[in-house]
């Protein structure tokens, strides 16, 4: 399948014009947390700003079941669910920790997973799909209109690791693949979308969204110098109805 419409984001906290969406993002995904406590310095309000409300989106970064930091006893399952409670938690206005909440107002929530987030082994089907489980299931709104959509950000060799090839989420997700290519220019970004990811399907669901570097200069945008910006791109624009949902 190739896609012709293309929306841009970015995840860096940098409000930086972007080259490939005028003179802001299409959209924006902050991150709010990680475990189960929030933190700050990963989310910028500017950029969020520049996106608007109903384009900025959460991401949470997930640990595995063998985090030094789950509680002795906890099941694998329940710290997943810790996780997605101090996520949901942190997205709600009334809670005073929620320094971010008033910047949201996407409705896909997204879990981050990746070895830096720690207690992720390989070929621990059972714990690590327990937990992503526990996680999912707890900010997932279910299939009601209005309701919120699970997404994860993984790339496609870690899911594979962690939870095998042949894993299909039990919780419907939004899949934002992560990447490290650096393309060199918009058009590029777009074609290698279509060549890449158009068809490529993660725990069961298509990619949505896929993470790639841009260059900081936003008039030659020519390449990917040592410093560098996370973008984003999407073929589907689930950021106007503030959420995407789950294709497979």
């Amino acid at each position: 399948m190739a896609f012709s419409s293309w929306y841009y984001g970015m995840d860096d906290a940098s409000a930086l014009d972007f080259p490939c969406a005028g003179d802001g993002p299409n959209f924006y995904i902050g991150n709010i947390g990680a475990e189960t406590e929030q933190r700050s310095g990963y989310f910028d309000e500017a950029t969020a700003a520049k996106a608007g409300k109903a384009h900025t989106f959460a991401v949470w970064d997930v640990a595995g079941p063998n985090s030094p930091k789950k509680p002795s006893g906890m099941s694998a399952e329940d710290w997943g669910s810790a996780q997605g409670n101090a996520f949901n938690n942190a997205l709600t206005s009334t809670t005073s920790s929620s320094q971010y909440a008033q910047y949201i107002g996407g409705l896909t929530f997204f879990g981050d997973i990746q070895p830096e987030n720690g207690g992720w082994d390989e070929d621990n089907y059972d714990n690590n799909t327990a937990t992503l489980f526990g996680f999912l299931d707890s900010i997932w709104g279910g299939d009601g209109e209005g309701a919120s959509t699970a997404g994860v950000y993984i790339g496609q060799d870690f899911w594979n690791e962690y939870f095998g090839s042949n894993y299909t989420s039990q919780i419907p997700i939004v899949v934002w693949a992560a990447g490290t290519s650096c393309p060199a220019s918009c058009s590029a970004a777009t074609d290698e979308f279509n060549s890449t990811y158009a068809d490529m399907v993660i725990g069961g669901y298509k990619v949505m969204i896929w993470q790639y570097l841009v260059n900081y200069d936003a008039e030659t945008n020519t390449g990917c110098p040592g410093s560098s910006i996370d973008a984003d791109i999407t073929p589907y624009a689930g950021y106007q109805d503030s959420k995407w949902n789950p294709t497979n």
